[in-house]
Protein backbone atom coordinates (compact mmCIF):
# COMPACT_ATOMS: atom_id res chain seq x y z
CA UNK A 1 0.00 0.00 0.00
CA UNK A 2 1.69 3.28 -1.18
CA UNK A 3 2.25 5.98 1.72
CA UNK A 4 3.31 9.78 0.43
CA UNK A 5 4.98 12.17 3.17
CA UNK A 6 6.88 15.22 3.07
CA UNK A 7 7.60 17.89 0.19
CA UNK A 8 11.27 18.61 -1.77
CA UNK A 9 13.04 20.68 -3.92
CA UNK A 10 14.91 18.06 -6.27
CA UNK A 11 13.54 17.49 -9.87
CA UNK A 12 11.79 20.41 -10.75
CA UNK A 13 10.71 21.57 -7.34
CA UNK A 14 10.03 18.41 -5.97
CA UNK A 15 11.98 15.40 -4.37
CA UNK A 16 10.55 11.86 -5.03
CA UNK A 17 10.88 8.70 -4.05
CA UNK A 18 9.81 5.41 -4.49
CA UNK A 19 10.65 2.97 -1.57
CA UNK A 20 10.35 -0.60 -2.23
CA UNK A 21 10.22 -2.73 0.82
CA UNK A 22 9.42 -0.17 2.99
CA UNK A 23 7.37 -1.47 5.33
CA UNK A 24 10.47 -2.99 7.78
CA UNK A 25 14.10 -2.80 7.68
CA UNK A 26 16.24 -0.74 5.46
CA UNK A 27 13.21 0.23 3.20
CA UNK A 28 11.50 1.94 6.04
CA UNK A 29 14.84 3.69 7.31
CA UNK A 30 15.64 5.13 3.83
CA UNK A 31 11.70 6.26 3.32
CA UNK A 32 11.96 7.68 6.76
CA UNK A 33 15.55 9.83 5.91
CA UNK A 34 13.55 10.90 2.57
CA UNK A 35 10.67 12.15 4.03
CA UNK A 36 12.99 14.08 7.40
CA UNK A 37 14.93 15.89 4.39
CA UNK A 38 11.52 16.97 3.40
CA UNK A 39 11.13 14.38 -0.13
CA UNK A 40 7.64 13.06 -0.74
CA UNK A 41 7.83 9.36 -0.21
CA UNK A 42 5.99 6.57 -1.61
CA UNK A 43 6.12 3.29 -0.25
CA UNK A 44 5.63 0.19 -2.45
CA UNK A 45 5.75 -2.86 0.22
CA UNK A 46 6.90 -5.22 -2.88
CA UNK A 47 8.93 -8.53 -2.18
CA UNK A 48 11.87 -8.86 -4.51
CA UNK A 49 13.42 -11.85 -3.60
CA UNK A 50 12.80 -13.95 -6.61
CA UNK A 51 14.68 -12.87 -9.84
CA UNK A 52 11.59 -12.22 -11.75
CA UNK A 53 10.47 -9.94 -9.25
CA UNK A 54 13.55 -8.14 -9.24
CA UNK A 55 13.82 -8.20 -12.69
CA UNK A 56 10.22 -6.72 -13.56
CA UNK A 57 11.62 -3.91 -10.43
CA UNK A 58 14.31 -3.11 -12.89
CA UNK A 59 12.34 -2.76 -15.99
CA UNK A 60 10.23 -0.87 -14.32
CA UNK A 61 12.82 1.64 -12.81
CA UNK A 62 14.78 1.74 -16.89
CA UNK A 63 10.79 2.50 -18.39
CA UNK A 64 10.14 5.12 -15.71
CA UNK A 65 13.41 6.77 -15.96
CA UNK A 66 13.02 7.05 -19.98
CA UNK A 67 9.18 8.85 -19.59
CA UNK A 68 9.74 10.91 -16.50
CA UNK A 69 13.67 12.15 -17.65
CA UNK A 70 11.83 15.11 -19.77
CA UNK A 71 10.59 16.38 -16.97
CA UNK A 72 13.66 16.88 -14.79
CA UNK A 73 12.67 13.52 -12.70
CA UNK A 74 15.31 10.77 -12.37
CA UNK A 75 14.58 7.45 -11.55
CA UNK A 76 17.27 4.94 -9.65
CA UNK A 77 17.41 1.56 -8.61
CA UNK A 78 19.32 0.10 -5.60
CA UNK A 79 20.27 -2.99 -5.02
CA UNK A 80 22.62 -4.07 -1.57
CA UNK A 81 23.79 -6.30 0.02
CA UNK A 82 23.07 -8.01 3.22
CA UNK A 83 22.15 -4.58 5.42
CA UNK A 84 22.42 -5.24 9.25
CA UNK A 85 18.95 -4.40 9.66
CA UNK A 86 17.42 -5.18 13.04
CA UNK A 87 15.99 -8.48 11.17
CA UNK A 88 19.41 -8.16 9.13
CA UNK A 89 21.14 -9.23 11.84
CA UNK A 90 19.11 -12.16 12.82
CA UNK A 91 18.61 -13.60 9.60
CA UNK A 92 22.33 -13.39 8.98
CA UNK A 93 24.13 -14.47 11.57
CA UNK A 94 26.62 -17.70 12.65
CA UNK A 95 27.85 -20.51 9.72
CA UNK A 96 25.22 -18.58 7.13
CA UNK A 97 26.67 -15.74 7.71
CA UNK A 98 30.55 -16.48 7.44
CA UNK A 99 29.32 -18.46 4.44
CA UNK A 100 28.22 -14.85 2.67
CA UNK A 101 30.92 -12.46 3.66
CA UNK A 102 33.75 -15.13 2.62
CA UNK A 103 31.98 -14.40 -0.79
CA UNK A 104 32.04 -10.40 -0.43
CA UNK A 105 35.71 -8.98 -1.06
CA UNK A 106 34.95 -6.06 1.52
CA UNK A 107 34.57 -8.90 4.20
CA UNK A 108 31.35 -6.97 5.74
CA UNK A 109 27.86 -6.28 5.33
CA UNK A 110 26.17 -3.12 5.04
CA UNK A 111 24.68 -0.92 7.45
CA UNK A 112 22.08 0.79 6.82
CA UNK A 113 23.28 3.94 7.05
CA UNK A 114 25.37 3.13 3.78
CA UNK A 115 22.62 2.32 2.12
CA UNK A 116 20.52 5.97 3.04
CA UNK A 117 23.63 7.76 2.45
CA UNK A 118 23.26 6.16 -1.72
CA UNK A 119 19.54 6.87 -1.72
CA UNK A 120 20.28 10.84 -0.42
CA UNK A 121 22.49 11.20 -3.33
CA UNK A 122 20.16 9.88 -6.17
CA UNK A 123 18.16 12.34 -4.53
CA UNK A 124 20.19 15.08 -4.54
CA UNK A 125 21.34 17.58 -7.61
CA UNK A 126 24.69 16.09 -7.36
CA UNK A 127 23.42 12.60 -9.07
CA UNK A 128 21.64 14.68 -12.38
CA UNK A 129 22.79 12.91 -14.62
CA UNK A 130 22.59 9.12 -13.39
CA UNK A 131 19.14 8.01 -14.79
CA UNK A 132 18.10 4.50 -15.24
CA UNK A 133 20.92 2.42 -13.71
CA UNK A 134 20.90 0.04 -10.66
CA UNK A 135 23.40 1.57 -8.18
CA UNK A 136 24.58 -2.07 -6.94
CA UNK A 137 25.83 -1.50 -2.83
CA UNK A 138 27.52 -4.78 -2.52
CA UNK A 139 31.01 -4.55 -0.94
CA UNK A 140 31.88 -6.38 -4.65
CA UNK A 141 30.27 -9.68 -4.39
CA UNK A 142 29.02 -9.07 -7.51
CA UNK A 143 32.27 -8.60 -9.57
CA UNK A 144 33.37 -12.52 -7.80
Amino acid sequence: MPLFAGTGSHAGGRAVAIVTGGASGIGAAIASTFAAKGATVAILDVQADKAAAKAAELGLTRVLAAEWAGRGVTVNAISPTVVLTELGRVAWSGAKAEAMLSLIPVGRFAEPEEIAAVALFLASDDSLMINGTDLVVDGGYTIR
